[in-house]
């Protein structure tokens, strides 16, 4: 809400108001953030999960949330749900809420192959389960041959389905019961440049990077492709680590040269 962005890297956090960038120096290495209604940024890495607010001087502090948690992975996905916030690593997923922190899921032997969480349900993907819904701790299976795919990440579609971003190039409809293939002129594309994340950029777009052809802008009513930004296009690099959009829709790409708008 104050027109600041937020970017992890292997230092700590940079952020920029559009005129300066100013650096957040921790002790930890994030790999995943997320901002709440308050401005209060969650940040998640190896083996930690914490927040930065200001502190009494209003200088930004680092407060650590995870410190009575053991062997909980690598932080790699934060999503705030109403007053709660989740937390999600291969080993487990912990909410915080009320300045209480909760295991809501923690892993046996399995790993986790990537979650979703739809109208305040969280569903994850297991190596031997599959596709499960997550019930009071149990799991759920919804579709069992997703046991062989990672799910990379996912982004709300319209009000009851999610949009889902799998490990082999292809993306999914998820309504809350059932997965389907979501048909997009995109495919081959993606088959030949390899499918990084998926981020919402409108109503009616959302936006595809990948690690070897910069970004593809698809249509959701139809999967059509509106526009390809890439190298040939005028953007630095093709390998993407990350996509942003902003308030006026405009779109932040992280790559291998650093930073584009």
């Amino acid at each position: 809400s104050k027109g600041i962005l937020y970017f992890a890297h292997s230092g700590g956090v940079l952020s920029y108001d559009g005129f300066r960038w100013d650096d957040i120096n921790l002790d930890v290495n994030p790999h995943s953030l997320a901002l709440d209604d308050k401005d209060i940024l969650y940040v998640g890495g190896k083996e930690f999960f914490g927040k930065i607010e200001p502190d009494k001087t209003g200088k930004l502090e680092y407060f650590a949330l995870s410190y009575e948690q053991k062997q909980i992975g690598d932080v790699t996905d934060i999503v705030v749900e109403g007053s709660q916030v989740l937390f999600y690593s291969s080993k487990g997923i912990f909410s915080y809420a009320n300045n209480q922190i909760k295991n809501i899921y923690k892993t046996q032997k399995e790993e986790l192959a990537g979650w979703a969480v739809l109208k305040d349900e969280v569903f994850v993907n297991v190596a031997d389960k599959g596709f499960c819904k997550l019930i009071n701790g149990s799991l759920t299976p919804i579709r069992v041959d997703f046991s062989e795919k990672t799910i990379l990440n996912f982004i709300s579609f319209d009000k009851q389905s999610l949009l889902l971003a799998t490990d082999d190039n292809l993306l999914w409809m998820f309504d809350g019961k059932n997965l389907y293939p979501f048909p997009t002129y995109a495919t081959e594309y993606l088959q030949n440049h390899f499918l990084e994340k998926i981020t919402d950029l409108s109503p009616q777009e959302f936006v595809i990077s990948t690690l070897a052809g910069g970004v593809i802008i698809v249509n959701k009513k139809n999967g059509s492709i509106s526009q390809i930004v890439n190298y040939e296009t005028g953007l630095a690099d093709n390998e993407i680590s990350a996509i942003l959009v902003d308030k006026q829709q405009g779109l932040w790409i992280c790559h291998t040269e650093g930073i584009s708008r």
